[in-house]
């Protein structure tokens, strides 16, 4: 190879090496990958609307599992209510669909609890923020229900059939379940 061709190769990965020189650099920032909670990045209303489509998509999560659950509790209890009749009666189902409905009560009520707690943290987050911005915490809005947390029975309310309807379920199917083991009732 003569001169010429040597260093069009060399220069041909140049800009290989300098991509890779500056990538380097942008990683062995501090935090880098951390731009939602970066206050060079995000402003304060920023922030402030990521978290609360953040809580919006967990009342949705919440509003999608309850609609689950309340739909696959129907069809267990009309199975459950077929199953008892007199003229059709399956042994093994008066003990298998309280089974499951114990089963998916547990399962669900365990996620809806879990989709409460990380809406309860971000709502932490979203009243730190509040406290720390003196223009989003002086909104009169914002400044009653969140900052001086005058209305926390809104939340509660609004959250407690999520929280009470698998616990109600659950006991209905372990009662059914007793029945079942206990008598020839079911």
């Amino acid at each position: 190879m003569d001169k010429s061709s040597k260093k069009k190769q060399e220069n041909r990965w140049k800009w290989w090496d300098d991509f890779k020189k500056r990538n380097d650099s942008k990683k062995k920032q501090e935090n880098w990958w951390k731009w939602w909670n970066d206050e060079e990045n995000l402003k304060s209303i920023e922030y402030y609307g990521l978290i609360d489509q953040e809580i919006h998509r967990e009342h949705n999560l919440i509003a999608n599992r309850m609609n689950w659950y309340v739909t696959s509790q129907s069809f267990l209890m009309a199975a459950f209510a077929v199953s008892g009749n007199n003229n059709y009666r399956l042994g093994f189902l008066s003990i298998f669909l309280p089974i499951l409905g114990i089963l998916t009560s547990f399962i669900i009520g365990a996620s809806l609890y879990a989709a409460i707690k990380a809406m309860d943290q971000l709502k932490t987050e979203k009243k730190r923020i509040l406290k720390q911005d003196k223009y989003l915490g002086n909104i009169s809005t914002f400044k009653a229900r969140f900052v001086d947390n005058k209305h926390p029975w809104i939340h509660w309310v609004g959250i407690f059939p999520a929280r009470s309807i698998p616990v109600l379920f659950f006991i209905f199917w372990f009662i059914f379940l007793y029945l079942a083991t206990q008598t020839k009732i079911c």
